[in-house]
């Protein structure tokens, strides 16, 4: 037998919901006996440049002691902690054997394709977790997940929330399923982060199915001041605004509807399925489309009798299919919108700017006599972005490609630059007001 197994102490899945841990388990598939290294997960310490392989170092602080466990209790806020790896060590594998026993999956990497194991990088400076696809050198592992905390309390350490693996592991499966990340496209109404919206979508789903909880990041994202769920009413396209975590909650809760109704068994393969015939750069739509089709090719065999309906039902609920990003506003309203920074996407062709994920629309009645957009800026910096504003009257704001993903504007009345805190539209402004008329608005980060 060349797998060892070895005790310890781990939340499950995070202190948050497990009030009164940690409890001791068994660390399954090991292949080292002092060290935390296994059939399907090794795992490390970070100690610098913890994204980038190139340069990254790292060492490791958990060790198993004299019979063979690694039965560390947490050390939070900490940077040097080997309950952190341990956990990480536990919920990557759980995860790995939950897509193998659950559903069929296993992830395989290279050319030809083979099973190797994810590396996990813990005790990162930073309050957060990023999935990296290992592209080249596949002799050694399929990919690679930071996981980091900080020092500055609450201190949350991303490694203590089995969740969080959970959902990083599942942009591993969506990418293997899929051979697929991009995360943006452009159409005619501009730049489209739905492809990051359903991957994070997925990723919160399968986290969820694997909890049995509606709800994610209890403990990791309470520093955030809040969390995730996917037990909601969001409708596309008001439920969307261009950000990959807060629109996937549109798609995870479409899944989670679906998994209430038919079971979890079921919708579980259901999404993988659907992951296998996407496009290569999905809208919303299109998923729609794709998990109405792959209900009905479904049925009889993973599916019963019936369920293909209740998988439209829940679809058309929720307004994909043929969904516009163009969110109407009535008088007084408040609406969100994101763009990234044209930094964001340094690895496709150069950028001038990107627009938000969603256009707006406001109708002038008749007998209007004022029209007022204002604008409040959230910078993710201490440098509030530059914008613009593109109009168009009774139709959208109409973008074409430009290189890679790039967006030119080709079908608009104007734009008013210089970061406009406000629109005013009105008897004596240029232009005038235009009652009766719906006026259409992009805002552009540049």
């Amino acid at each position: 037998n060349l797998f060892h197994e070895a005790d310890a102490n781990v939340f499950d899945p995070n202190p948050a919901v497990e009030t009164d841990g940690p409890h001791r388990v068994t660390l399954d598939n090991l292949l080292s006996s002092t060290n935390l290294e296994g059939s399907f997960a090794r795992v490390y310490s970070c100690l610098s440049d913890c994204t980038d392989r190139r340069t990254r170092t790292y060492t490791q602080y958990a060790g198993a002691d004299t019979e063979g466990n690694f039965l560390y209790e947490p050390d939070e806020p900490s940077l040097t902690d080997p309950f952190s790896e341990t956990s990480a060590y536990y919920h990557l594998d759980k995860i790995t054997t939950w897509f193998e026993e659950e559903i069929g999956f296993i992830y395989e990497c290279g050319s030809p394709p083979q099973r190797l194991p994810v590396d996990v990088y813990t005790n990162m400076d930073e309050e957060n977790g990023y999935f990296m696809a290992v592209w080249r050198d596949t002799t050694e592992r399929c990919a690679e997940i930071a996981l980091g905390g900080s020092l500055t309390l609450p201190g949350r350490d991303f490694a203590y929330d089995g969740e969080v693996i959970y959902h990083e592991y599942t942009h591993g499966v969506i990418i293997d399923t899929m051979g697929w990340s991009a995360s943006i496209d452009v159409d005619q109404f501009g730049h489209d982060y739905s492809p990051d919206g359903l991957s994070e979508g997925t990723a919160d789903y399968y986290a969820l199915t694997v909890t049995d909880s509606p709800v994610l990041g209890e403990y990791a994202l309470a520093g955030f001041g809040g969390t995730r769920t996917a037990d909601n009413d969001r409708v596309c396209p008001d439920g969307i605004m261009g950000e990959g975590h807060n629109d996937g909650q549109l798609w995870s809760g479409t899944l989670w509807d679906i998994r209430t109704q038919i079971g979890a068994a079921k919708t579980d393969r259901l999404v993988l399925a659907v992951l296998g015939a996407l496009p290569g750069a999905p809208s919303f739509s299109d998923a729609g489309t794709t998990l109405v089709n792959q209900a009905n090719a479904l049925e009889g065999s993973v599916l019963d009798a019936g369920d293909a309906d209740i998988v439209e039902a829940a679809v058309t609920a929720r307004q994909l299919i043929g969904c516009e990003r163009v969110i109407f506003l009535e008088d007084e309203e408040l609406a969100e919108c994101f763009a990234d920074g044209t930094y964001y996407y340094s690895w496709h062709d150069p950028v001038d700017y990107m627009t938000c994920g969603v256009q707006f629309a406001v109708e002038a009645p008749p007998g209007a006599r004022r029209v007022i957009l204002r604008f409040t800026v959230v910078a993710a910096s201490s440098t509030a972005p530059d914008y613009d504003v593109y109009v168009n009257l009774g139709e959208r704001v109409g973008y074409g490609r430009d290189g890679d993903i790039g967006v030119v504007a080709n079908d608009y009345a104007y734009v008013v630059e210089g970061s406009p805190g406000s629109l005013a539209w009105t008897d004596f402004s240029d232009p005038v007001l235009v009652p009766g008329t719906t006026y259409h608005v992009s805002v552009v980060s540049r």
